[in-house]
């Protein structure tokens, strides 16, 4: 007789402690399956077939994983294995809290499954991977699908000039450049990271360009001054380009 392994990656590993009550959706399939790319970093938003509402929150048409909770890596991870998979997962949805975009909250991923006749009990939530949740097809699809990504090192902000680097990758989808600011101005404070569209700046003639080719992926601007709008808007800041610092990101 087969045991079910139960895999269970949490916000919070003891919910009750952190004041924050919960219901389970019940075993079922995941639907509509959405990665939003944002500025703190992955948001998943999904359909399940039980769709639960505890805490009656205004926008209840999907449920979401916000980024940067706790234990978030190690939810997606499972959720990922398990869309992939076509596997059943259960949903710990908070009924007291609501995420910013007023949708129900997700809290805890439970995921039961037997695979190849054998038993998976858990996985390690420390080193959050695939390995051992999916077979070798499943990661083969999975693999298939892109998700290879590349994040270069700090880069000083050039001046009047270009700075490139090597990408590593054979195709790419999506790319984009930062800079992180290193000491506080502009209402920045130290690790706040301002995403570089590729704007003129018309009051002062300024341009720049984020860019990328089969190689290598850049940043671009004429003139020595830098600017940027203020971290609370109402104008623009003039940067010290020393308080800052550039990095490159590309998704396959």
């Amino acid at each position: 007789m087969h045991r079910i392994g139960k895999v269970v990656a949490a916000a919070c590993m003891a919910v009750v402690m952190n004041g924050v009550q919960a219901e389970w959706t019940g075993v079922g399939n995941l639907r509509n399956f959405n990665v939003a790319i944002e500025s703190g970093g992955n948001t998943v938003r999904l359909t399940h077939d039980v769709m639960k509402n505890p805490a009656g929150c205004t926008n209840a048409s999907f449920l979401e994983l916000q980024a940067g909770v706790q234990g978030f890596q190690e939810m997606y991870s499972v959720l990922l294995a398990a869309k992939t998979a076509d596997r059943p997962v259960d949903l710990h949805v908070s009924d007291i809290a609501c995420t910013a975009s007023g949708h129900p909250q997700i809290t805890q991923v439970s995921y039961n499954y037997t695979a190849g006749g054998g038993v998976i009990d858990s996985l390690p939530l420390a080193t959050p991977s695939l390995d051992g949740l999916m077979s070798a097809a499943d990661k083969a699809k999975l693999d298939s699908m892109g998700g290879a990504y590349f994040e270069s090192a700090e880069i000083a902000i050039p001046s009047n000039s270009s700075v490139s680097v090597a990408h590593g990758l054979s195709e790419y989808s999506r790319w984009q450049a930062e800079i992180i600011c290193k000491n506080a101005e502009g209402g920045y404070s130290v690790g706040d990271r301002v995403l570089m569209m590729g704007w003129p700046v018309s009051t002062a003639g300024l341009y720049s360009s984020v860019w990328i080719d089969a190689t290598n992926v850049g940043f671009a601007r004429n003139g020595t001054t830098f600017v940027i709008e203020q971290k609370y808007g109402g104008g623009y800041h003039v940067i010290n380009s020393a308080n800052w610092r550039l990095i490159f990101k590309v998704w396959k």
